[in-house]
């Protein structure tokens, strides 16, 4: 095929005809749906995760102000034995036990120990942080 007078019309012709090809149309269409999707689920995720580590926060402060309630009604904290049990955690903390979310920061959400009477931590873990938390693991304790 002979070239046209000036090559710039040639290509101009070649590369006008390839952005018509209705399979190039639908190729770029179907890339820029994949990237839009990507984006709007990772900003999902993100927001979740964002959620997920208010609401844990959130409950550990809360279980902070049970605890309390608790050792001033028993002159103790409670066991770890108790710590699950709703029949006497119920009164003090809802919803028991603790909401869990999986995360790929952490295996579990909270870990509670009661190294003595007068003493308890709490251990959580968070996907991001939050107010004062960071991500990972936290600790709430308090000994009287």
């Amino acid at each position: 095929m002979p070239r046209p007078s000036g090559g710039a019309s040639y290509w101009s012709f070649k590369v006008n005809n390839v952005f018509s090809n209705k399979y190039f149309q639908v190729l770029t269409v179907t890339v820029l749906a994949v990237i839009l999707f990507v984006t709007v689920l990772s900003g999902w995720n993100a927001g979740k995760s964002q959620a997920e580590a208010d609401i844990i926060a959130y409950n550990a402060q809360q279980f902070q102000k049970a605890m309390n309630y608790f050792y001033n009604d028993q002159d103790r904290y409670p066991t770890a034995d108790e710590f699950a049990d709703t029949n006497v955690l119920g009164q003090y903390v809802h919803p028991l036990p603790l909401p869990s979310f999986a995360s790929s920061v952490c295996a579990q959400t909270f870990n509670y120990k009661h190294p003595e009477s007068s003493q308890y931590q709490l251990q959580f873990c968070l996907p991001r942080g939050s107010g004062n938390f960071g991500k990972g693991w936290n600790q709430i304790s308090d000994q009287k």
